[in-house]
């Protein structure tokens, strides 16, 4: 499907009014749902060699599954899990393939009784020891480029607020960021999906201009993700989408 702006901006008004976790995880489960995913889980990775720590969110999976996960050390054998510590973007991934190791076709295996066949992941750098990672899992759903961008920004601005919930805070303004009008105008077109060179276009300036301005609205919001500060932005009403 192509990248659809209203369903992000649908699921950033509900979540703007969230002050509860059941609150939030129920609009992030909504969203998922309507592409097909059954299932959605945050996990936190600090130490890859333990294996993935739940945070007090929203872990989907039947609990027969979480309980064999944990006993049998699939972290060890899981590829989604080991793709998560070498990638900083959404991916899709599927059990379907006859690619991989015995151990990896067997966790499939297994995993595809629990509903968790297929899914859509994103690793977000949260500290210099802490990853936080981003799922909507299921034996069906949805795949395409429009959705893996609009699952980014979905996915980014739901664990922003949901650390802000957990938190017992909703002051998204902790830390005042100036941005000049370019770099407002650059990522609000960012927002939306549009690219470096389309935005380019639409504002009369070169490729490199916008991403000299990308690159500087990460800075300002201290993040390695032109997504990450995207939600940043949105979070704390920089910009509208």
């Amino acid at each position: 499907m192509q990248f659809d702006l209203e369903i992000v901006q649908a699921f950033v008004e509900v979540s703007k009014r969230a002050t509860a976790l059941d609150e939030i995880n129920a609009a992030f489960m909504g969203v998922a749902g309507r592409f097909g995913y059954g299932h959605v889980a945050t996990t936190r990775l600090r130490d890859y060699s333990q294996g993935p720590r739940s945070v007090d969110a929203v872990v989907t999976y039947p609990e027969v599954w979480k309980g064999r996960y944990s006993e049998m050390k699939f972290h060890e054998v899981d590829p989604v899990f080991a793709s998560l510590g070498r990638r900083s973007t959404p991916f899709f991934w599927s059990g379907d393939s006859e690619e991989g190791t015995r151990e990896e076709r067997s966790f499939f295996d297994e995993s595809r009784s629990a509903g968790v066949k297929r899914g859509l992941s994103l690793a977000m750098l949260i500290s210099k020891s802490e990853t936080a990672a981003v799922t909507w899992a299921g034996n069906f759903g949805e795949e395409s480029d429009g959705l893996k961008h609009m699952f980014h920004l979905i996915a980014t601005y739901y664990y922003q607020r949901l650390r802000l919930i957990q938190a017992g805070t909703f002051d998204t303004s902790r830390k005042e960021v100036t941005l000049t009008a370019r770099e407002s105008e650059v990522l609000q077109w960012y927002a939306v999906g549009k690219s470096a060179w389309e935005i380019g276009v639409i504002l009369g300036v070169s490729e490199s201009t916008v991403r000299f301005h990308l690159s500087s609205v990460r800075r300002k919001f201290d993040v390695s993700s032109t997504v990450h500060a995207t939600a940043l932005a949105v979070a704390r009403e920089y910009i509208q989408i």
